[in-house]
Protein backbone atom coordinates (compact mmCIF):
# COMPACT_ATOMS: atom_id res chain seq x y z
CA UNK A 1 0.00 0.00 0.00
CA UNK A 2 1.15 3.75 -0.78
CA UNK A 3 1.49 5.87 2.25
CA UNK A 4 -0.24 8.51 2.79
CA UNK A 5 2.25 9.72 5.89
CA UNK A 6 6.13 10.64 5.93
CA UNK A 7 6.32 7.03 7.79
CA UNK A 8 3.26 4.52 7.85
CA UNK A 9 3.59 0.84 9.40
CA UNK A 10 1.78 -2.03 8.52
CA UNK A 11 1.43 -5.22 10.41
CA UNK A 12 3.20 -4.57 13.29
CA UNK A 13 4.95 -2.45 16.20
CA UNK A 14 7.39 0.62 16.44
CA UNK A 15 10.22 0.02 19.58
CA UNK A 16 12.50 2.01 21.06
CA UNK A 17 15.14 0.45 22.77
CA UNK A 18 18.07 1.99 24.56
CA UNK A 19 20.52 0.51 27.60
CA UNK A 20 19.62 4.13 29.13
CA UNK A 21 16.22 5.84 29.51
CA UNK A 22 14.58 5.83 25.82
CA UNK A 23 12.56 8.86 24.71
CA UNK A 24 10.47 9.70 21.81
CA UNK A 25 10.36 13.40 20.92
CA UNK A 26 7.49 15.02 18.98
CA UNK A 27 8.59 18.40 17.93
CA UNK A 28 6.43 21.12 16.54
CA UNK A 29 8.86 23.22 15.07
CA UNK A 30 7.27 26.27 14.34
CA UNK A 31 5.95 29.13 16.98
CA UNK A 32 2.22 28.34 18.14
CA UNK A 33 1.47 24.69 16.44
CA UNK A 34 0.53 22.31 18.12
CA UNK A 35 2.50 18.91 19.12
CA UNK A 36 -0.09 15.37 19.01
CA UNK A 37 -0.47 11.84 18.99
CA UNK A 38 -3.90 10.69 17.78
CA UNK A 39 -5.33 7.05 18.05
CA UNK A 40 -6.96 5.51 15.43
CA UNK A 41 -9.49 2.64 14.51
CA UNK A 42 -10.00 2.27 11.22
CA UNK A 43 -8.91 5.62 10.36
CA UNK A 44 -11.20 6.99 12.18
CA UNK A 45 -9.61 9.12 15.31
CA UNK A 46 -10.51 7.32 18.41
CA UNK A 47 -8.27 9.67 20.90
CA UNK A 48 -5.75 11.83 21.21
CA UNK A 49 -2.90 13.29 23.36
CA UNK A 50 -2.19 17.22 22.26
CA UNK A 51 -0.27 20.01 23.49
CA UNK A 52 -2.91 22.91 22.21
CA UNK A 53 -0.10 25.82 21.86
CA UNK A 54 -2.76 28.40 21.88
CA UNK A 55 -3.38 27.94 25.67
CA UNK A 56 -0.30 26.18 26.56
CA UNK A 57 -1.96 23.05 27.99
CA UNK A 58 -1.39 19.01 27.69
CA UNK A 59 -5.16 17.85 26.05
CA UNK A 60 -6.07 14.12 26.59
CA UNK A 61 -9.43 13.65 24.71
CA UNK A 62 -11.81 11.62 22.98
CA UNK A 63 -11.65 11.54 19.17
CA UNK A 64 -15.09 13.90 19.09
CA UNK A 65 -12.78 15.76 21.74
CA UNK A 66 -16.17 15.98 23.88
CA UNK A 67 -14.40 14.79 27.03
CA UNK A 68 -10.98 16.19 27.49
CA UNK A 69 -8.38 16.21 30.77
CA UNK A 70 -6.33 19.88 30.82
CA UNK A 71 -2.93 19.49 32.27
CA UNK A 72 -1.68 22.88 32.99
CA UNK A 73 1.26 24.09 35.21
CA UNK A 74 0.53 21.71 38.18
CA UNK A 75 -3.70 21.57 37.96
CA UNK A 76 -6.02 19.40 36.22
CA UNK A 77 -9.59 19.71 34.61
CA UNK A 78 -11.91 17.42 33.31
CA UNK A 79 -14.07 19.20 30.67
CA UNK A 80 -12.66 22.62 31.75
CA UNK A 81 -9.61 24.42 31.74
CA UNK A 82 -8.54 23.99 35.18
CA UNK A 83 -8.29 27.46 37.55
CA UNK A 84 -7.31 25.42 41.01
CA UNK A 85 -5.37 22.26 41.58
CA UNK A 86 -8.38 20.24 40.17
CA UNK A 87 -11.61 21.60 38.22
CA UNK A 88 -13.97 19.25 37.51
CA UNK A 89 -17.44 19.99 34.98
CA UNK A 90 -20.54 17.99 33.96
CA UNK A 91 -21.40 18.07 30.58
CA UNK A 92 -24.30 15.73 30.97
CA UNK A 93 -27.59 17.59 31.21
CA UNK A 94 -29.43 15.07 33.03
CA UNK A 95 -29.86 16.58 36.43
CA UNK A 96 -29.62 14.33 38.78
CA UNK A 97 -25.98 12.92 37.66
CA UNK A 98 -23.15 12.69 39.79
CA UNK A 99 -20.43 14.99 39.47
CA UNK A 100 -17.37 13.25 40.90
CA UNK A 101 -17.74 9.88 43.29
CA UNK A 102 -14.67 8.28 45.81
CA UNK A 103 -15.33 4.33 46.31
CA UNK A 104 -12.70 2.67 49.06
CA UNK A 105 -12.05 -0.57 47.54
CA UNK A 106 -11.89 -2.36 50.63
CA UNK A 107 -14.52 -3.33 53.51
CA UNK A 108 -13.18 -0.56 55.28
CA UNK A 109 -14.78 2.95 55.79
CA UNK A 110 -13.97 5.57 53.54
CA UNK A 111 -13.97 9.33 53.83
CA UNK A 112 -12.50 12.50 51.93
CA UNK A 113 -9.39 14.31 53.81
CA UNK A 114 -8.71 17.93 52.77
CA UNK A 115 -5.38 19.39 54.08
CA UNK A 116 -4.51 22.79 54.73
CA UNK A 117 -0.65 24.14 55.98
CA UNK A 118 -0.23 24.34 59.52
CA UNK A 119 -2.50 26.70 61.12
CA UNK A 120 -4.50 27.62 58.05
CA UNK A 121 -8.31 27.14 57.74
CA UNK A 122 -9.59 24.60 55.41
CA UNK A 123 -13.19 23.94 53.99
CA UNK A 124 -15.61 23.32 50.98
CA UNK A 125 -17.48 25.73 49.79
CA UNK A 126 -20.60 26.12 47.17
CA UNK A 127 -21.52 28.28 44.66
CA UNK A 128 -24.11 28.63 41.47
CA UNK A 129 -23.09 30.08 37.89
CA UNK A 130 -25.60 32.28 35.65
CA UNK A 131 -26.21 31.78 32.47
CA UNK A 132 -23.87 34.27 31.69
CA UNK A 133 -21.16 32.58 33.35
CA UNK A 134 -21.50 34.86 36.76
CA UNK A 135 -20.54 32.85 39.88
CA UNK A 136 -21.77 33.38 43.30
CA UNK A 137 -20.98 32.06 46.41
CA UNK A 138 -24.27 30.20 48.06
CA UNK A 139 -22.09 29.15 51.14
CA UNK A 140 -19.76 26.57 52.57
CA UNK A 141 -18.21 24.90 55.67
CA UNK A 142 -15.34 25.69 57.55
CA UNK A 143 -13.25 24.20 59.54
CA UNK A 144 -11.13 27.29 61.63
CA UNK A 145 -7.67 27.37 63.23
CA UNK A 146 -9.73 27.85 66.91
CA UNK A 147 -10.80 23.80 65.84
CA UNK A 148 -14.29 25.01 65.30
CA UNK A 149 -16.43 24.01 62.30
CA UNK A 150 -18.67 26.61 61.07
CA UNK A 151 -21.65 26.64 58.57
CA UNK A 152 -22.16 29.45 56.37
CA UNK A 153 -25.20 30.18 54.28
CA UNK A 154 -26.58 32.84 51.97
CA UNK A 155 -22.92 34.46 50.58
CA UNK A 156 -20.21 32.82 52.94
CA UNK A 157 -19.22 36.34 54.79
CA UNK A 158 -18.39 36.21 58.67
CA UNK A 159 -22.21 37.69 59.39
CA UNK A 160 -23.88 34.60 57.63
CA UNK A 161 -22.72 32.05 59.94
CA UNK A 162 -25.18 29.44 60.95
CA UNK A 163 -23.72 26.64 62.77
CA UNK A 164 -20.46 26.56 64.92
CA UNK A 165 -19.89 23.34 66.39
CA UNK A 166 -16.39 24.11 68.61
CA UNK A 167 -13.56 20.92 69.70
CA UNK A 168 -15.43 21.22 73.15
CA UNK A 169 -18.67 20.06 71.99
CA UNK A 170 -20.63 23.29 72.57
CA UNK A 171 -22.72 24.32 69.29
CA UNK A 172 -24.10 27.45 68.43
CA UNK A 173 -27.08 28.85 66.23
CA UNK A 174 -25.85 32.50 65.28
CA UNK A 175 -23.33 32.58 67.17
CA UNK A 176 -19.50 31.52 65.88
CA UNK A 177 -18.46 31.00 69.42
CA UNK A 178 -20.67 29.40 71.69
CA UNK A 179 -20.21 29.79 75.24
CA UNK A 180 -22.60 27.18 76.38
CA UNK A 181 -23.59 22.95 74.83
CA UNK A 182 -26.60 24.70 73.01
CA UNK A 183 -25.94 28.57 72.69
CA UNK A 184 -28.66 30.38 69.88
CA UNK A 185 -28.15 33.73 69.35
CA UNK A 186 -30.40 36.23 66.91
CA UNK A 187 -30.52 39.70 65.96
CA UNK A 188 -34.50 39.82 67.55
CA UNK A 189 -35.29 37.21 70.14
CA UNK A 190 -33.50 33.60 70.12
CA UNK A 191 -36.07 31.15 69.99
CA UNK A 192 -36.59 27.30 70.06
CA UNK A 193 -39.65 25.91 68.30
CA UNK A 194 -40.46 22.08 68.63
CA UNK A 195 -43.43 20.70 66.72
CA UNK A 196 -44.88 17.48 66.64
CA UNK A 197 -45.59 16.24 63.33
CA UNK A 198 -48.19 13.27 63.05
CA UNK A 199 -48.09 11.44 59.53
CA UNK A 200 -51.84 11.74 59.95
Amino acid sequence: DAAAEKLEVFGGHIKITNSGNASLYINANSANTDAAIYFEEEDNVKAHIKHDASIDTLLISDGASADTIYIKTSKVGVNISPTAALSVKNLDSVNTTTIASFTQDYATSGYLKIIAPHNQAVGISYADEAADGTVASRGFILYDTADTLHMYAGGGSGGDIKVSVMSSGNVGMGVANPQYPLHIQHTTAPSIFLDRHDSA
